[in-house]
């Protein structure tokens, strides 16, 4: 499956995943614009650097997910509403699984909530964090080193995306966080 982070707009982005199975799908606009590391990339890498494969992109490449299916030439309404309904069964049937195990979703939203946090910290230490993240937050060492590693790996991301024109694309194969050259 390749996963593309499209820049749309001055502070817009898509998220397009595509795959043999399940087409192509994209989720435009995307949630959470930010000029070095939007959210959904966030938890891109956050999956992959934590081997998260029932989250986000784990999901997607299930046939779950958010991601619309992208109409293509031929493919009427009709069809793309059977798709959607679907789509959303698998969805459901993914959710119920994760809730009933170890509950990556909320894991990587998380985690990726936090790394582009940590992120912006570590690149400017008198940024204010937001208002949803306690004044005090303990984390474990296992939870700072997977924040370091993500913010690691964030860097190099983060400038490529950064440098990125409206239209232009920064693309990956999951589950690898190395972009597609």
């Amino acid at each position: 499956m390749e996963v593309t982070f499209k820049r749309t707009g001055a502070r817009q982005y898509s998220t397009i995943i595509a795959d043999d199975v399940h087409g192509l799908r994209e989720l435009d606009p995307a949630p959470g614009y930010h000029d070095y590391v939007p959210h959904d990339l966030a938890h891109y890498i956050v999956e992959c650097e934590l081997g998260l494969t029932n989250a986000v992109f784990g999901r997607a490449e299930r046939g779950g997910g958010m991601f619309r299916p992208v109409a293509e030439g031929g493919r009427n309404s009709r069809e793309a509403r059977r798709q959607a309904r679907k789509q959303r069964k698998r969805e459901d049937r993914m959710r119920d699984t994760d809730h009933s195990n170890d509950n990556q979703m909320d894991l990587s939203e998380q985690l990726a909530g936090l790394s582009l946090v940590h992120w912006v910290r570590r690149h400017d230490p008198t940024a204010r964090p937001p208002a949803w993240i306690p004044a005090t937050v303990e984390l474990d060492d296992d939870v700072r080193a997977a924040l370091d590693r993500v913010g690691e790996r964030l860097d190099t991301v983060a400038s490529a995306w950064h440098r990125l024109r409206i239209g232009e694309t920064l693309t990956f194969r999951w589950p690898n966080s190395e972009p597609i050259a």
